[in-house]
């Protein structure tokens, strides 16, 4: 059995085995009653530290800062990697059927990732020395320690043979990552439990209120899939096998409905008869957001004739009239252009 067949079974069972020398033990995912009472565990922790003294996450931050190990600058270079990988995604949903593009693209999403992740370590170093992450080791200990039991038997787990903090580490380093949730969610294992659990509304023999955190994300990405299969754009197999290509399909997607809503925006913002036929309207913005917004109304092409004329005004210094303006010119020859024309026509 390949590992994404025994994480499907993994996931639906809602446990986790642990082997050891001569016992065996399960890691039963915690369910909503029992992460509801971790609260307190993670609260009283919390203020039993606070209370000696120990730093807030902020007054860590903080030092981080004086000491220069981070900046408010990684923040701003966190979002715009952020906005750089959505890009690389768009591209290589463009570039699916180019091997040699898309590799590259693939690359460079990796590279971008881990940039990102380097970053975010910087700011979380100390987090285990902070009341946030002392209180958050507590209540994930406390989980484990009443989560844990032997093989087969409602039994909870002594901890004669191993340590729940050696239960913790193993559990953490055998979480599902993202990228396994989505192959799950596509495999031809699950797709047939997945449909057939939706109309029985019994998916997993448990109402929706206690599922585990593994099964309410497999459910998740599951659905994302219908959407995109049930899609009237619905791309090709390859692309949705492959997360980059697909991600960057959405990417698309998105794009395309931000674009078609800006335009009904525009459109309603002519629709008065004073300025329907009119070539250019001025819309006063008051905050920058509204400016970035009416800019999103101007096509590329209008974009481009604002650049220009920006640049004529600053090259010549002064504009007394539009028609100075090159477009205009333009605009002006061809009207006149196609009047001659019309009339040596007889029209």
């Amino acid at each position: 059995m390949d590992r994404k067949d025994f994480l499907t079974y993994r996931i639906m069972k809602g446990r986790l085995s642990f082997c050891g020398d001569g016992f065996s033990i399960y890691i039963k995912e915690p369910d909503p009653d029992l992460l509801y009472d971790s609260i307190f565990i993670h609260e009283e922790t919390y203020n039993k530290a606070y209370g000696e003294g120990v730093y807030l996450r902020d007054e860590i931050l903080q030092l981080l800062y004086e000491k220069d190990l981070y900046s408010p600058f990684d923040d701003v270079d966190i979002e715009r990697y952020k906005k750089d990988i959505e890009e690389l995604k768009f591209q290589a949903f463009k570039n699916a059927f180019k091997p040699k593009e898309l590799l590259e693209i693939k690359k460079l999403i990796r590279f971008t990732e881990n940039t990102i992740l380097k970053i975010s370590r910087k700011k979380l170093i100390f987090d285990h020395l902070t009341c946030e992450g002392t209180a958050s080791l507590a209540q994930w200990n406390w989980i484990i320690e009443n989560s844990t039991y032997y093989a087969d038997t409602d039994r909870l787990y002594d901890w004669k043979h191993v340590s729940v903090n050696t239960i913790t580490s193993y559990h953490e380093n055998q979480s599902i990552s993202s990228i396994e949730f989505r192959q799950i969610a596509r495999s031809d294992l699950w797709r047939p439990i997945w449909f057939l659990g939706k109309k029985t509304g019994n998916l997993f023999d448990r109402p929706s209120s206690k599922l585990t955190k593994d099964q309410i994300i497999l459910c998740s990405f599951s659905n994302m899939y219908d959407n995109v299969y049930e899609s009237s754009e619905s791309p090709v197999e390859k692309i949705v096998d492959d997360d980059d290509c697909l991600d960057g399909w959405f990417v698309d997607q998105k794009r395309k409905n931000e674009k078609a809503k800006k335009q009904q925006e525009a459109e309603a913002l002519t629709s008065n008869k004073r300025i329907a036929n009119a070539g250019e309207v001025f819309v006063v913005a008051s905050t920058q957001e509204e400016i970035e917004n009416i800019e999103s109304y101007n096509s590329v092409q209008m974009q481009n004739i604002k650049k220009n004329r920006v640049q004529q005004i600053f090259a010549e210094g002064e504009i007394k009239s539009d028609l100075q303006f090159q477009d205009r010119r333009l605009e002006t020859q061809l009207q006149n252009n196609q009047a001659i024309v019309d009339k040596a026509k007889g029209r």
